[in-house]
């Protein structure tokens, strides 16, 4: 039986085939009501996009497909259906967001959003849209202080979330004593707080792969009408050859994002049999990639754009604009666009972006996570490795990681993620830039023992004054 620090255990039982979940005592929602396997399998239904209360919710469906129902044993225990059996499952049910049914079902999906009941270390009081966000902490959340593998209860009583889209606003804020932590700091400006005695610099190494996603799905080029160049490998080689990154990493980052190669956070499936990704490293050689263009019949290169969200990466705004430099250098003439946060990914959700774009691997620890929700059949966007030159190319893919997601052995699940991420990177599939890490300026008096090696945020339930 594995612990995970949350309202329920886990154990595969009958030959792997099924999950047993055990719940444990004492969990309770926000509102007081207790956190129940019942709960548990509304929420799979909801979150699925499966519950006839609300059928277009589909918060992570890509990554449910395969979870079925739980059938009771007890009254505290029950079995989890698969389909198929996937070790994969429990850290897919660990992430899931559990919302009361009942208060699901008394507010209705327009009124809940802004009135979210959740189970974690801190629950919601208040927001002001586009200005700030109030919480407190959930004194009766299970996880004392000294609990050791997962979120615990927070040493902060209250939590002030506030908006500064202009980072020398937030810095401004901190200097005043308005704030204690000004997030997504550019390196530059952290680097000026490093020596000064009122304030630390976090460096956070968060759960984003960075990466320009390629219209490879379209036939026609969007611009012109002709035909789509990012269809051709060559073309995608050379957008690759063209990104130095190098100087992204070490000019206009922080120098201490790793770069990216694979389709999962911490790269997994960088190691197997067939040898690290790193050494299929296309590298960075301009002159090859306008060769390469040549041959693929864009000797004079050609126009496209590139698109990314606004203020949601740090620093985002010098590196998109370097790539595109680097792109245009070459041949691929490309244009800036920014796009405000909601509009960009509603464009996502609704297929409407035919151009590259900046996206993320997607958050979680285990690779299958990242990989369902970055490029399965079922993933919640549309950036998705189908639609390759080669169809077969990218039924080999899927083929590797249906069998990694169905595999038990550790080695042999590692060695199957390494084959699909291969040829995935051999198809050039994206433009691949590096893993993303972000400066945090605080006062001085606290600290962050950071708990997860690579968290998607920083856990404020893990932040307290020095010397505690």
């Amino acid at each position: 039986m594995a612990r995970n620090g949350g309202s329920f255990d886990f154990e595969f039982v009958d030959a792997n085939e099924k999950l047993l979940l055990t719940q444990n005592p004492g969990w309770i929602y926000h509102d007081g009501s207790p956190v129940t396997l019942e709960e548990v399998q509304f929420n799979i239904e909801r979150t699925g996009g499966r519950w006839a209360g609300d059928p277009n919710f589909v918060g992570r469906a890509g990554n449910l497909v395969g979870i079925g129902d739980i059938t009771m044993v007890d009254g505290t225990s029950g079995k989890l259906d698969m389909d198929p059996p996937s070790p994969g499952i429990p850290n897919i049910l660990v992430r899931l967001l559990l919302t009361p049914q009942a208060h699901v079902e008394e507010l209705g999906a327009e009124r809940l959003a802004n009135n979210p009941i959740g189970h974690g270390p801190f629950k919601f009081i208040d927001w002001t849209q586009d200005q700030v966000i109030n919480s407190t902490r959930f004194d009766e959340y299970r996880n004392g202080r000294d609990f050791e593998h997962q979120q615990r209860l927070p040493w902060v009583k209250d939590l002030e979330s506030r908006l500064f889209p202009e980072e020398q606003a937030r810095l401004a804020a901190l200097e005043n004593d308005e704030i204690n932590i000004a997030t997504q700091i550019i390196p530059d400006l952290a680097e000026t707080y490093a020596d000064d005695p009122d304030f630390v610099v976090w460096y956070h190494s968060a759960q984003r792969g960075l990466h320009i996603q390629i219209p490879k799905h379209l036939i026609e080029d969007p611009v012109n009408g002709g035909p789509n160049p990012w269809r051709d490998l060559r073309v995608r080689i050379a957008a690759n050859l063209a990104v130095d990154q190098d100087v992204l990493i070490h000019n206009i980052m922080t120098g201490r994002e790793n770069r990216t190669y694979t389709l999962a956070v911490g790269q997994a499936g960088h190691d197997g049999s067939e040898g690290p990704i790193s050494d299929l490293d296309w590298g960075y050689d301009p002159d090859r990639a306008r060769a390469l263009l040549a041959e693929a019949g864009y000797p004079d290169g050609f126009d496209f754009e590139i698109r990314y969200p606004q203020g949601l990466y740090t620093n985002v705004d010098s590196f998109i604009q370097a790539v595109a430099g680097m792109l245009t250098e070459v041949g691929i003439r490309t244009r800036v666009e920014i796009q405000e946060i909601s509009q960009y990914f509603s464009d996502l959700r609704e297929d409407a972006t035919d151009v590259l774009f900046l996206f993320p691997q997607a958050a979680g620890l285990d690779p299958l996570v990242s990989i369902t929700e970055n490029a399965r059949r079922d993933a919640v966007f549309a950036h998705r490795i189908e639609e390759l030159s080669d169809p077969d190319i990218f039924n080999e893919i899927e083929d590797y990681f249906d069998a990694a997601a169905a595999e038990f052995d550790t080695d042999k699940r590692n060695d199957l993620l390494n084959k699909g991420a291969r040829r995935h990177y051999e198809q050039a599939s994206w433009i691949y830039l590096f893993e993303l890490v972000q400066p945090q300026v605080a006062r001085s008096h606290l600290e962050w023992r950071q708990f997860q090696a690579k968290p998607s945020f920083i856990e404020f339930w893990n932040v307290r004054a020095r010397h505690v």
